[in-house]
């Protein structure tokens, strides 16, 4: 089966990312690829950003037998 990449990206201007809720989003990212038959491999975190603002990419990897749209 093919194997495909999804980008989650969270922003913040604070200097904080609130956990409980970029981990429910993630989760319903997650929930929605399964559903439509998506077998997940796995999720990267990475952070990068300037003095202001930092971001969060999440990058998941799943197989598919085409690419999801979210």
């Amino acid at each position: 089966m093919p194997k495909f990449v999804q980008l989650v990206t969270f922003e913040s201007t604070g200097g904080k990312f609130d956990e409980r809720k970029d981990t429910n989003r993630i989760n319903e990212f997650l929930e929605v690829l399964q559903t439509n038959g998506a077998i997940i491999i796995s999720v990267t975190p990475s952070l990068g950003g300037q003095a202001a603002k930092t971001s969060a990419v999440y990058v998941i990897t799943y197989e598919a037998p085409s690419p999801i749209s979210l």
